[in-house]
């Protein structure tokens, strides 16, 4: 009884301090301990504002003579905030007699900044601190300090003022092993010159037991190190580790140099650096704890009352002029997320039902599902957590009441709600990019359970070492076209963020970067992958990876289409900085309003969409962060859609319009910020948001303004003979491997650069398929020499009927399957197709592009210069994709028509195949249709932005009349 008293008075304790603005962060594991006992310092690291920490960190701890704890940890600031008090983290400090005792957390943002003496500064004080008693015999009973008395006091008047309308559990628990503090972490790039050691024979070398007589290194003869191993965890081989070996100064290669170096905590940090500084084959080093935290920026505002309706999805859908885009495109292609992982069940994304019925939902299968913070497959938001019978989970695995061993956790919705936002395709909601195959790569880990919580419930955290590994995995292994992280990198002093305006610019003025980091995200930017990432939530400057070069960064507005500002100063709604008496939280994370641009011009918010009371998609029953008012319930229901607010919910929605357009045009550039060229996507999609179309120019807080997904798909359409186009042909690339005995077919440059770099089977452009020539070379990299482009046909990029004017058009669905050594992609036309070939085994893989119908008889009804297009399944699992002309040719055997497309041929060399020039209305003998001396490839180019339209000419005077 003394102790439920004991858990009920600090739950209140909580409240009353929550309701001033702080929050009792720490205390001792256990309660009361007793002399000879191990005493354990923990820290609420789930409520706001949330901290982070590695699972191995620097600390400083002091005892003095008048029993005085001093404890001092590199802490990261850690943000969407599931806000579920109890004790995350904690670290043992050993045995203390009976006496009693006072103890005060500081946290310090890195390592090197932690005291090395008592005498040193001990950073930001975490709380007030506490005390506790180590009693002599056991006894349940607390000491409670004059400052718990006077918390008393207030839980006494919050008592007598009014009802509880929330509850907060508060609880004292332990972690696993893994998450104790207890070394150092350090991420080496192992240099490349000749003669030095593979990166290969370094981590073995290092992570032999017992240890050699000599290390490779010399820094590892000087200070031994506990274990050695790769940053990026898929290692190399086959054909890319050949790509690697023959390009060792790639970007790619070069990621695969780094290591993570594990040292005992008593290591000096200083000492590590400088040894590796001597080390000739160690060309940098860092310390793992100088990343300092990581935001997925959201739903971090209740919804106001008017806002309560649930018919949110349509209001961005309307105010991006998503329907009119509709007209034009659905999407297709790859499109990620690195998020919290997704509700793989939700009816919204599911392919396929359980008798392998096919529902049409988005979420792709297999290798395009990644969880990287458990390592396995499962991107399942609430995946049970296996206790393995370990007394620490007992609490979690029975709230549900099944003593299975599989601890739950209540902290679920973030990643969903992001999901929906792109492409959820049920009743309820509509994503953007309807068509757009979603993949997820999930990053957060469970720590502990919070015993206490009501039910007990699994803490999650991000596993923020992943960010590279992720990165760079997108970049070259994916096929996406389009990533998006709803979050970012950043730093706190003294409870306020710090703003890290040059964290990639310049590596050693931004002591917060991480080179590994910075090297992943510029990989993206080789591979043609768009990073589309949120402002973030804070009004400060734009984080990482926001406020990099090449990142579209997405900033917020309110329900009016107002900057969004929760607290604005007497200036108005630009107002940052005078006022947060209305902003949710206190503190450097008060999460009030939209994070706004750094001053160089490269790094500022390009566009804004709306983040406050978004409805989208949530995990059913999932509680995000409940006193924000993201939950699944926040619309007044429990039916597995929320709403949240925040830049998290701006952000995917320009991520699904990029790829909107990329999907329009595959072979578009991410180009830059610039409004004023037509060099690629983000020109475009700035060009195109409303103040560049009111002439008014960027804007600190507003970028370009409000985008417009219509107006970005018509100038990529462009026009011909002043027609609006509403469709296009692009090249169906093809690739084959001997090895894997697989054909595969897609218009999508970075997917057939995966397989022709992926690891295992050797991928080779067909060579009997015809040279690209508008297109000539793969996105990956400078001086990198792979397969040239190839294709024997184009498809077209929208369900667009160029002939009829329907919506009739045949979409292509890629089906993939593995067998031993043998990989079968397939591609199908319709629902029975599809679920024959899933039920012998193929994954869904989305859209490869469109083809014209089929229609019969063939000798009358083939569109204007097309050709037949077969499915030939003559080779057992190696199907191909074969093109037949002329209405008297005979199909091929063991075939099925699947349509007409057009044939890789350029009559009149001007760029444009014969089928796009058809679709213009161009001549297709004739390079300059218009007559204007520009040729018809050059105003509406294969492979960029049309320019102008090729049917009218631009020559304003002709034949000397305007003299």
């Amino acid at each position: 009884m003394k102790k439920l008293i004991f858990t009920i008075f600090l739950f209140f304790s909580l409240n009353c301090l929550a309701s001033q603005g702080g929050f009792i962060r720490s205390g001792v594991i256990p309660n009361t301990p007793v002399a000879g006992q191990n005493v354990t310092i923990g820290i609420e690291s789930s409520i706001v504002p949330c901290l982070g920490f590695y699972e191995e960190t620097d600390l400083f701890y002091h005892l003095s003579n008048d029993n005085h704890i001093t404890f001092v940890v590199a802490a990261i600031g850690v943000n969407p905030c599931p806000n579920i008090p109890g004790f995350s983290y904690q670290h043992n400090i050993g045995q203390l007699p009976a006496g009693n005792y006072t103890a005060q957390v500081y946290t310090v943002n890195f390592p090197e900044d932690l005291p090395q003496s008592i005498n040193d500064p001990l950073g930001f004080a975490l709380d007030d601190g506490f005390s506790f008693v180590v009693q002599g015999t056991p006894t349940s009973v607390p000491a409670i300090s004059l400052i718990s008395g006077l918390i008393l006091l207030c839980v006494i008047l919050i008592f007598t003022r009014r009802h509880i309308k929330k509850t907060i559990l508060f609880t004292s628990v332990f972690l696993l092993t893994p998450f104790q503090v207890s070394a150092k972490d350090f991420i080496l790039l192992i240099s490349n010159e000749i003669g030095a050691p593979s990166v290969e024979d370094v981590v073995n070398n290092g992570s032999t037991s017992p240890p050699p007589d000599v290390y490779i290194l010399d820094t590892f003869n000087d200070f031994r190190p506990d274990s050695v191993s790769y940053l990026l965890s898929e290692r190399p081989y086959g054909q890319r580790l050949d790509l690697i070996n023959q390009y060792p100064d790639w970007l790619l290669a070069k990621m695969y140099r780094y290591i993570v170096v594990n040292y005992p905590d008593n290591a000096d940090s200083n000492d590590l650096l400088n040894s590796y500084d001597n080390d000739q084959f160690v060309l940098s080093a860092t310390d793992l704890s100088t990343l300092t935290g990581v935001t997925s920026n959201s739903n971090e505002v209740t919804p106001s009352s008017e806002s309560s309706n649930g018919n949110f999805i349509g209001e961005f859908i309307s105010d991006l002029d998503i329907t009119m885009a509709w007209q034009l495109s659905e999407g297709m292609g790859y499109i990620g997320i690195i998020d919290s992982g997704v509700a793989t069940e939700h009816p919204a994304f599911k392919a396929f039902d359980e008798n392998g019925q096919y529902l049409g939902g988005n979420l792709l299968d297999s290798y395009y599902q990644l969880d990287f913070g458990s390592g396995d497959f499962n991107i399942d938001e609430k995946e049970p957590f296996n206790t393995q019978g370990n007394a620490l989970f007992e609490a979690c695995d029975l709230a549900d009441g099944e003593d299975d061993n599989l601890a739950l956790s209540r902290t679920a919705g973030h990643g969903t709600h992001v999901a929906g936002v792109i492409s959820a395709k049920d009743s309820n909601v509509s994503g953007i990019c309807k068509n757009c195959g979603l993949g997820v790569s999930k990053w957060t880990k469970y720590a502990t359970c919070l015993e206490n919580a009501n039910p007990p419930t699994m803490s999650i955290t991000n596993d923020i070492t992943k960010v590279s590994d992720i990165f760079a995995t997108f970049a070259s292994s994916g096929g996406y076209g389009t990533i998006n992280w709803s979050g970012g990198i950043f730093r706190t002093n003294n409870g306020q963020i710090v703003n890290d305006e040059n964290y990639c610019v310049n590596l050693d003025d931004a002591p917060v970067s991480r080179q590994e980091n910075c090297d992943a995200l510029e990989l993206m930017r080789q591979f043609n992958v768009m990073m589309v990432s949120s402002a973030g939530n804070n009004r400060v400057k734009l984080q990482f990876p926001a406020g990099e070069k090449g990142t579209v960064a997405v900033g917020g507005l309110d329900s009016q289409g107002l900057y969004w500002n929760e607290s604005p100063g007497i200036g108005g709604i630009f107002d940052i900085d005078s006022d947060d008496s209305n902003c949710p939280y206190s503190g450097a994370q008060n999460e009030c309003g939209s994070n706004i641009s750094n001053p160089p011009i490269d790094q500022k918010v390009d566009v804004v969409t709306q983040a406050t009371a978004v409805r989208s998609t949530f995990y059913e029953g999932g509680i995000w962060n409940q006193d924000v008012g993201c939950t699944d319930e926040a619309d007044g229901v429990i039916d597995g859609y929320g709403l949240c607010t925040g830049t998290s919910a701006s952000s995917p929605q320009v991520a699904a319009i990029i790829q909107l357009m990329r999907s329009t045009n595959p072979l578009l550039p991410n180009g830059s910020y610039d409004p004023n060229l037509n060099t690629g996507l983000i020109n475009i999609l700035n060009s195109t948001s409303s103040r560049s179309v009111l002439k008014q120019g960027v804007n600190d807080y507003l970028g370009y303004g409000i985008p417009s997904a219509s107006l970005a798909l018509e100038k990529i359409l462009g026009y011909s003979g002043e027609q609006l186009m509403k469709t296009r042909l692009t090249p169906m690339f093809e690739v084959v491997s001997t090895d894997a005995n697989n054909h595969v077919y897609s218009p999508f440059p970075q997917l057939t650069t995966a397989f022709l770099i992926a690891n295992g089977n050797d991928y080779e452009s067909n060579p009997s398929a015809e040279p690209v020539i508008e297109f000539p070379s793969y996105w990956h990299g400078p001086n990198v020499n792979i397969s040239e482009p190839r294709a024997n046909f184009y498809v077209f990029t929208t369900n667009n009927n160029p002939f009829t004017g329907t919506k009739n058009m045949t979409p292509l669905r890629r089906m993939e399957k593995t067998v031993g050594n043998n990989r079968n992609d397939t591609y199908a036309i319709n629902t029975a197709e599809i679920e024959a070939f899933h039920a012998e085994g193929f994954n869904y893989a989305g859209i490869e592009g469109y083809v014209l119908p089929a229609c019969s008889p063939v000798s009358s009804c083939t569109p204007q210069g097309a050709t037949r297009l077969y499915r030939d399944e003559s080779d057992g699992m190696n199907h191909k994709l074969v093109t037949v002309s002329g209405n008297i040719n005979p199909a091929p055997a063991n075939s099925v028509f699947l349509g007409f497309v057009y044939l890789n041929v350029d009559a009149d060399g001007d760029g444009l195949i014969n089928g796009q020039e058809i679709i213009l209305g161009t001549d297709i003998f004739k390079a300059d249709s218009d007559g204007d001396d520009i040729p018809d490839g050059v105003e509406y180019p294969a492979a960029g932005v049309p320019y102008s339209d090729p049917l009218v000419s631009d020559i304003i005077y002709k034949h000397g009349f305007e003299t």
